[in-house]
């Protein structure tokens, strides 16, 4: 018997244990709940049987698997076809590919061949997600997920291949070659997921492929509708009292736009200046790219840390490329060419996303029994087709794709009880955004990098630098101009009546940015783009910003105190972990200390737990006590407002839960509990406050839970309640939802500091207290345009998807850590952290 074949005895003997195993009918009594956590609902008790079990055989598993995972390294001498010259790949020690062609299309296609060598099984994963065939890998649990993704039309994607310029259609031809001369190589090598899965070995890529990946990730980024199911649903049982749950952003809380300043045009191919109705009353400036004036080095210094869900492998792979005279290096999406966050030899750019409101979601009224719906007094007929989800052992399903004239129907998919479509801009943009996204790769002045973010259409939160010293912000993309009576994006609205329309765009030089504004940086943290007064509606609702008032805090301290930025101090902040969300409610709490300390006098637990907590500095940090009694606290108090009178899942949704687990969880309101919590302390006669027994009744009630949880959590010595025991980091893969492959998969879990509110963002799920579940820094990257070499740079947990590579997790300690590692750019640096060479050849 061959190792394989045991290792799979052993997976498949783990596996009928975790069904069968009897323990598991006792979760209910023998399991720990976290608060709040309802009947049935359990993780397996850390000291059961079967949890020890799968600790012990997990590393033997890891390790075998890890074994059968290898790949060849990337070295040595290989020849590709479709090469026009030679190309050499030198991987440095950190895993980071850095990449030397005569031609761009040289490039993308080493590209290519590097990324299926190192995350083969994400790219086929994604492309899966992307037609709608997960079921074929995971069964009917997947049909639903790929119903929706069908509906949403990404299955039909791939033509638009042919409307794109002729050299980015070879860019991409190139690209997708060298993924499939991977598949053909004779290094070749099966990733132990396809043995797992019992997948077969994958089928070419074509363009096609990496336009329907292009269309799903921009459509990832975008905000909108998701709430909007949450909102109408909890406004449905809150009635009257809705408004105290439907919180404004923060009044004292910044936006990115504050300042007024100076619209720019390009006009008759010139770059000129003049003040635009539609801007005239914008105001600017907060966010991440400093000017020169303000650093020591004396160049401007851009920063960039996007904040994703924690996965195996990352969702970034780090490249730097030379081809073709351009150089660039950074962040790069496997499936997709090109680096999508980074900096060139001129410029340097970020992303973060902007919360403007490009979907909504339209009620329909079909006709009870014939293929049509309603639309001012008139039938029309429902453009239906059948399409066949293949199910892995079980039998096919036919689904339905309904879509209306405005947009798929997408409630059969996710189990509401109305008829609603979605209305999105993100699914109908031209495919000119890919090359408008490598164009601003190839920037090398504000005026290409203005045209290229005015064209990408996603929605996104640009910052810009360069080497002359220039500095800005631009917000891509577009947002449709609603029309209607109070048709402001934030709920359903009725699609039959024809008054509650979209009548046309902003979009491209219209959209809001900035250029050398008198402030000296701009910030952006998905807060609030422009003040209420604006004369033009964006969104809803955005992140809370919490994030970005401390980041305007610490800089404007140093800046104050005469402190020239560098690298070092930029880098602090991207990790700083103080929450001043957490201040503003020690400061509600201190206020009511004596009433509160007087009715605890008979609970010296939680009492002496009251007293840390208003005494609390504000800092998450995983070694504190403190933090996690704030944590907590935060927690069980809206749980004790809300539950009784939304119930469980209700409440849930308004902290954030989403109306999908893989697609759309958690939603755009996970950033406003605390903002909910704020402001039902700060409302003495709330209705919500008073229902739970007033104000003092609901903290000492909260108090006295919290510490009771801990207590039996992490015993009774207060000091021992570091927040890294309950706040910890699983970075997970696929198949890491199934014990014991956890185990060998995932990476984690592992203590960390911050929360949703401080800038080293680490939320949790509502659902699963107190794990990071939601959203956290995940890239982090800094460069000094002074001083390009000394780019700093992280992502976890490693560069490689093959289990049996060095490089799987090996970034994790220094980004677990705060720390980072150099972002080579010189060829001198390149050479200096080498660790493997190799060289491609044309074949023929």
């Amino acid at each position: 018997m061959g190792k394989l074949s045991f290792s799979v005895i052993i997976l498949v003997v783990a596996l009928l244990i975790h069904v069968f195993y009897p323990s598991l009918v006792h979760l209910a009594s023998g399991g720990t709940e976290a608060p709040g956590t309802s009947a049935g609902v359990h993780s397996i008790p850390a000291n059961s049987p079967l949890n020890r079990f799968y600790d012990l055989i997990g590393p033997l598993l890891k390790l075998i698997l890890s074994y059968f995972s290898r790949v060849h390294p990337l070295e040595g001498t290989l020849k590709l076809e479709g090469l026009e010259g030679e190309v050499k790949v030198i991987m440095d020690e950190w895993g980071v590919p850095h990449i030397y062609a005569d031609s761009k299309n040289d490039g993308a296609l080493a590209q290519g061949y590097i990324h299926a060598h190192e995350r083969l099984f994400q790219m086929d994963f994604n492309r899966y997600l992307g037609q709608g065939r997960l079921a074929e890998l995971f069964g009917s649990v997947a049909v639903s997920t790929d119903h929706f993704l069908r509906s949403l039309g990404f299955n039909k994607r791939g033509p638009e291949f042919a409307n794109m310029e002729p050299a980015f259609q070879k860019y991409i031809e190139s690209y997708v070659q060298g993924i499939n001369q991977y598949l053909t190589s004779p290094l070749y090598s099966a990733p132990i997921e396809y043995t797992i899965l019992g997948m077969k070995k994958p089928e070419p890529w074509t363009p096609a492929d990496v336009v329907r990946l292009g269309y799903l990730i921009n459509w990832e980024m975008t905000l909108g509708w998701n709430f909007e199911i949450s909102r109408s649903a909890i406004q449905d049982i809150a009635g009257d009292h809705f408004h105290e749950l439907d919180n404004k952003y923060h009044p004292t809380h910044p936006s990115i736009a504050e300042d007024p300043f100076e619209y720019n045009l390009i006009k008759d191919g010139s770059w000129v200046s003049s003040f635009s109705p539609f801007l005239k009353k914008l105001k600017a400036s907060n966010n991440y790219v400093i000017s020169g004036n303000l650093t020591e080095s004396g160049g401007v210094i851009v920063c960039n840390d996007p904040h994703l869900p924690l996965t195996t492998p990352s969702f970034w792979y780090q490249a730097h490329i030379v081809s073709g005279g351009h150089q660039v290096s950074g962040a790069a999406i496997v499936g997709l060419p090109a680096v999508i966050i980074g900096h060139n030899e001129d410029i340097a750019w970020g992303y973060t996303l902007s919360f403007v409101d490009s979907e909504d979601l339209v009620l329909e009224k079909l006709h009870e029994s014939k293929p049509l719906y309603e639309f001012k007094g008139e039938w029309l007929p429902l453009d239906v087709e059948m399409q066949t989800i293949q199910v892995k052992d079980g039998e096919s399903v036919e689904v339905a794709i309904r879509r209306t004239r405005n947009g798929p129907i997408i409630s059969d998919t996710l189990g509401l009880k109305k008829d609603v479509s979605l209305r999105s801009l993100i699914l109908n943009i031209p495919v000119n955004f890919f090359q408008a996204l490598l164009g601003v790769s190839e920037s090398h002045s504000w005026e290409e990098f203005a045209y290229n973010a005015a064209n990408m259409h996603v929605s996104l939160n640009v910052v810009y630098g360069d080497i002359k010293g220039n500095y800005g912000y631009w917000l891509s993309g577009s947002v449709p101009k609603r029309v209607g009576e109070g048709y402001d994006g934030g709920s359903p609205v009725p699609g039959w009546t024809g008054e509650f329309e979209w009548n046309g765009n902003i979009t491209g030089f219209e959209m809001p940015h900035l250029f050398n504004p008198k402030k000296g940086y701009v910030t952006t943290s998905n807060n609030r783009i422009v003040p209420e007064d604006h004369p033009f509606f964006f969104s809803t609702i955005t992140a809370n910003g919490f994030r970005s008032a401390r980041i305007k805090q610490v800089l404007d301290e140093w800046i104050e105190q005469g402190k020239k930025l560098t690298i070092d101090r930029l880098l602090s902040l991207q990790n700083d972990i103080t929450s001043l969300a957490a201040i503003e409610v020690v400061g509600i709490l201190k206020r009511l200390d004596a009433a509160i300390s007087k009715k605890l006098a008979s609970e010296p637990l939680a009492l002496s737990a009251w007293k840390l907590l208003v005494d609390f500095d504000g800092v998450i940090d995983k070694k504190s006590p403190t933090a996690t009694i704030y944590e907590v606290f935060r927690y069980f108090y809206l749980r004790h407002i809300l539950e009784p009178q939304l119930g469980e899942d209700l409440t849930h949704t308004l902290l954030g839960k989403g109306v999908h687990p893989t697609l759309a969880s958690p939603s755009e309101l996970h950033h406003y509990d605390v903002v909910t919590l704020i402001a039902l302390m700060n409302n003495s006669s709330s209705w919500w406050v008073n229902k739970a027994g007033g104000s003092e009744t609901v903290i000492v009630n909260t108090i006295t839970d919290t510490s009771l949880w801990l207590s039996r959590e992490l015993g009774g010595d207060i000091t021992q309640w570091q927040y890294g025991k309950i706040h910890t980091v699983t970075m997970e893969h696929v198949l890491g939802g199934v014990p014991p492959l956890d185990r060998v998969f995932s990476v984690g879990p592992y203590p960390m500091s911050g929360d949703g509110e401080t800038v080293q963002l680490a939320g949790m799920a509502t659902q699963d207290p107190y794990h990071v579940g939601a959203w956290a820094t995940h890239y982090r990257y800094c460069v000094d345009l002074a001083d390009i070499d000394n780019g700093q740079t992280i992502h976890a947990p490693g560069q490689s998807g093959n289990l049996g590579d060095k490089h799987y997790d090996d970034l994790l300690p220094l980004w677990i850590n705060a720390d980072y590692h150099q972002m080579l750019w010189s060829k001198e640096s390149v050479e200096l952290h080498k660790e493997s060479e190799m060289v491609l050849v044309p074949k023929n």
